[in-house]
């Protein structure tokens, strides 16, 4: 099967609308007629709505630029000077499996020339998106091809700032927080988190993150993963975003990597509660 038009998965109160061609995304997440994300909205372009996997790198690559092995390589950058949320999320997905909750994805990533901007290594991704009786539960497969990658991924949520007319905090016990400098960009030192508003990375969390509408419900994002990116600084979501890992990690001293012919697998699970 190719991409197609959005699919809808129903499971009780639950209904998830999928869009392979928008970047294997989430395009529509509601719970008893309440949408929980934020939707598409042509002033927002493709990083501001839905759920979405980020792969194979998340958050902000410093100058689009990786140090691998005996190579510079130069990471596509269509947000801005920095490498931004992988190429997942801009690139159509093909279905492999689909019934009533749940809908299996498929995406071979691109492999450029290694003195061409782009992603030298390729790889393919698996997704998976179900709908479950109290949430949306999501995997993801990313298996090496004939070279060692770097990998950080994730999965980026845009929560709806107002539900019913009613704000949303974020609920998060983290011991650390990733230093940023004064472009926005991780410094790879980690300090005490500070307080709101957010676009920080966080990780030695005590409890799950959740975004909180009081009164309403809550929304707990549940991982295998370690990571967690909040940002709080749009009128509009809030996001809650598992990784892999910190952002720019490839250029850390020790990144992830996955080996030729390996895979990665991690799941992330959105759990809704009420009241």
């Amino acid at each position: 099967m190719t991409a197609t038009d959005p699919l809808t998965l129903v499971q009780g109160r639950m209904r998830v609308v999928v869009d392979p061609a928008a970047g294997g995304r989430l395009a529509s997440w509601s719970v008893d007629g309440r949408e929980l994300l934020l939707g598409p909205d042509p002033s927002r372009g493709p990083i501001h709505w839905g759920c979405y996997p980020m792969v194979p790198w998340a958050g902000r690559v410093r100058d689009a630029l990786i140090a691998w092995e005996d190579e510079q390589v130069r990471l596509p950058h269509p947000a801005g000077d920095h490498a931004l949320h992988g190429v997942g999320y801009l690139m159509p997905w093909t279905v492999v499996g689909h019934d009533a909750d749940r809908v299996d994805l498929r995406l071979e990533l691109p492999r450029t020339d290694r003195d061409v901007e782009g992603w030298p290594f390729g790889g393919v991704v698996e997704q998976t998106v179900t709908a479950v009786e109290d949430g949306v539960a999501l995997s993801m497969t990313v298996t090496a091809g004939d070279r060692t990658m770097p990998l950080t991924v994730g999965w980026h949520p845009w929560f709806v700032r107002h539900l019913d007319g009613v704000g949303a905090r974020v609920a998060l016990a983290a011991g650390r927080m990733l230093e940023r400098d004064t472009d926005g960009l991780p410094t790879h030192r980690w300090t005490t988190p500070s307080a709101e508003p957010w676009d920080d990375c966080f990780t030695d969390l005590s409890a799950t993150p959740a975004v909180v509408w009081p009164g309403l419900g809550r929304v707990e994002v549940t991982s295998d993963l370690d990571h967690v990116v909040v940002f709080t600084e749009h009128p509009e979501g809030v996001c809650v975003e598992p990784q892999s890992g910190p952002p720019d990690e490839a250029n850390h001293a020790e990144p992830r990597v996955v080996r030729a012919g390996e895979s990665f697998r991690c799941t992330a699970t959105l759990r809704w509660t009420s009241g």
